[in-house]
């Protein structure tokens, strides 16, 4: 008796370009809808390997560097205090803290937020990435911190203010206008359009508001990392 068997072959798609891209930044359900010849266990194994092979057994992945951005009730920190903070980690890992989250001696505290937030950054990362940063984010941090809550600041550290990244005269300066002349928006990381009277809400202890503002946060600072990563060859010197 003889038995006929068919050997097949199957081989294995190469993750190139913006695919590859999209894989590591979209959503499971949004990538399987825009690829939809691609399966989850394909996106499950590509994930995988990638992250495994950048994370070294020992741990050590050299400098680490968070994209860092807050958003507050007012410009002014004697006056205004910190909504939500969320910090980006290198590999776009998002870290939110969102006041309502926190013990508070009244709606408008933030104690607890500031001093998180601080220990977060002091511990996890060695370089800070921000837009704008140097002039607003980390001085209205560390005068909440000191001035407001009598705690010690955040440890100085190497700080990329990408807003300077930018040559004057060519193009508008905020993180909306660069990112879309950069043409790194797309519908998962984009600049929100929003109301004045969101931050208003969310003050004044709305969930809905402040949930949009976390939302509006969290893709600002991987909205920052992008953009960063198309300025990176104007670095010429890391500060403190």
């Amino acid at each position: 008796m003889t038995v006929e068997t068919t050997e097949s072959r199957t081989t294995r798609k190469i993750w190139t370009g913006e695919e590859a891209y999209d894989a590591l930044m979209m959503s499971p359900d949004v990538f399987l809808e825009k690829y939809p010849d691609r399966n989850s266990d394909s996106l499950r194994l590509y994930r995988q390997r990638q992250f495994k092979s950048q994370e070294p057994e020992d741990g050590y992945v050299g400098l680490r560097m968070g994209y860092f951005d807050i958003e507050c009730s007012d410009l002014k920190a004697d006056f205004g205090s910190i909504l939500c903070a969320s910090v980006a980690d290198g590999y776009g890992r998002v870290k939110t803290f969102r006041r309502d989250e926190f013990v508070q001696a009244h709606p408008l505290d933030d104690k607890e937020l500031t001093i998180a937030l601080r220990d977060y950054i002091n511990e996890e990362f060695d370089i800070i990435v921000t837009w704008y940063g140097k002039i607003f984010d980390v001085p209205f941090v560390n005068t909440r911190l000191t001035i407001e809550h009598g705690e010690a600041p955040l440890q100085p550290r190497m700080h990329i203010d990408a807003f300077y990244l930018i040559p004057q005269g060519t193009m508008g300066r905020s993180l909306d206008n660069v990112s879309r002349a950069l043409r790194v928006q797309d519908d998962q990381v984009h600049k929100t359009k929003f109301d004045k009277r969101i931050w208003a809400l969310a003050n004044a202890g709305d969930k809905e508001a402040l949930d949009f503002i976390v939302d509006h946060c969290e893709k600002d600072v991987l909205l920052l990392r992008r953009v960063f990563e198309k300025l990176r060859p104007m670095i010429k010197n890391i500060h403190k």
